[in-house]
């Protein structure tokens, strides 16, 4: 029985490490092709900025906007208070070149929706409004769409560095980590499958094409995508248009952030079940997501197993298997100790991956120019049970959206 429930393990890890090998194939591709940056294009656009309740943080969005070096004229800024009850209006009242739309609260959707059909000009830029974006952000997101058929570009973003905590230093060193994964997908398949919409740029005639912002979605910015390859519409990354968004401060908020992202991914793959095997990027999103949800719930059962059967005796043994368990220095001892028996198929595949994973986000952090500290080094030594964590919540989410496939949330 024993040996049953370890050789399980051989399966399960071993399609992670596929996925792993396959991410740092198309990583490599992207990074021996350089780092291109396309020409500057600086069409007309319009900003839209929905906002609830951010009175601590929509200042600094409107000012990164109004700083941003790309021409005055060609941009114009809208603010959606969506019933907020702090000084949001007033703060956005102070900025002569943001205007101002009010509604009741009716969620981030409605309130896309309202400006989108308010904005003079052909290229949306949406940000959230506890976001804040590069000094040069516009000239980066609109320069993809020198391309007739790019409907849809997304940023690349990360967490602001005004937060404190183990919780952003692992969020930092994830994020860089699938932006990178993000920039290799868009790369080679010339689609950005992975969107995100807190700082993202839209063509005018794609959203009319698929009815503006969809309201009946968890995760709005992915529906986009979906609905956008119905229509033959390219959706990319634009790998340097930088931004920085607040992320979840406690676990509470990040469970309910990554429940609602797994959920909602749920939730498309059932309303476009249609799009499976016609379009390639749905596609692989369907096989990613229900990898990942299978993946959850195998791996950790598995995981507790094996932590169980390989426990030493000794308290003191206890401690420092505990500690290589959970850290980077367990994958380093297995392969240092591989004359002593320890590396075997039971646990060559996580380890492997483990190494892998590791060698991507160092990657990530080096591609985008990050200056590693001591947060990073933490987060990539404990990155293991940062993802045992992450895992759970995918557990939920999609567990949740089975239970209430109708479930939606405003915010």
């Amino acid at each position: 029985m024993t040996n049953l429930i370890l050789a399980a393990g051989i399966p399960i890890f071993g399609i992670l490490f596929l996925f792993l090998t396959s991410f740092t194939a198309l990583i490599l591709y992207t990074i021996a092709q350089g780092k291109q940056r396309l020409a500057s294009h600086q069409p007309r656009v319009s900003v839209i900025i929905p906002a609830y309740n951010e009175a601590n943080h929509i200042e600094a969005c409107l000012t990164s906007f109004e700083q941003n070096q790309y021409p005055s004229d060609n941009v114009e800024i809208i603010v959606v208070d969506d019933g907020s009850n702090d000084t949001t209006k007033q703060i956005v009242q102070s900025h002569s070149a943001g205007e101002l739309i009010q509604q009741d609260h009716r969620g981030k959707v409605a309130a896309l929706n309202k400006a989108y059909q308010h904005a003079t000009h052909d290229i949306i830029v949406v940000a959230d409004a506890d976001t804040t974006v590069a000094a040069d952000f516009l000239n980066r997101v609109t320069a993809p769409f020198q391309q007739p058929r790019v409907g849809a570009v997304s940023g690349a973003v990360t967490p602001k560095q005004n937060t404190n905590g183990f919780l952003h230093w692992f969020q930092t060193v994830e994020y860089y980590y699938n932006n990178l994964i993000r920039n290799a997908i868009s790369t080679v398949f010339t689609t950005d499958i992975w969107f995100f919409g807190c700082i993202a740029a839209y063509r005018r005639s794609a959203l009319e094409d698929i009815d503006g912002f969809p309201a009946e979605s968890l995760t709005e910015d992915m529906d986009i995508v979906m609905r956008m390859r119905r229509h033959d519409w390219q959706t990319v990354h634009a790998p340097f248009a930088n931004g920085q968004t607040q992320t979840p401060k406690t676990l509470p908020d990040l469970a309910k952030q990554r429940q609602r992202w797994w959920g909602g991914g749920y939730q498309l793959l059932h309303k476009h079940n249609d799009l499976f095997g016609d379009d390639a990027t749905f596609t692989f999103i369907a096989f990613h997501h229900w990898w990942w949800a299978v993946y959850a719930l195998l791996s950790l059962p598995i995981l507790a197993y094996q932590f169980a059967h390989w426990l030493p005796g000794p308290i003191i043994d206890i401690a420092f298997y505990t500690g290589r368990w959970l850290s980077l220095l367990g994958p380093v001892a297995v392969l240092y100790n591989i004359p002593n028996g320890w590396f075997s198929w039971y646990n060559a595949f996580g380890v492997l991956s483990g190494l892998l994973t590791s060698l991507l986000i160092l990657t990530g952090l080096w591609y985008y120019d990050k200056n590693v500290g001591v947060g990073d080094i933490v987060a990539l030594f404990l990155y293991f049970p940062y993802t045992i964590l992450l895992n759970t919540f995918i557990l939920l989410g999609v567990w949740e959206a089975t239970q209430h496939p109708d479930k939606d949330y405003i915010e």
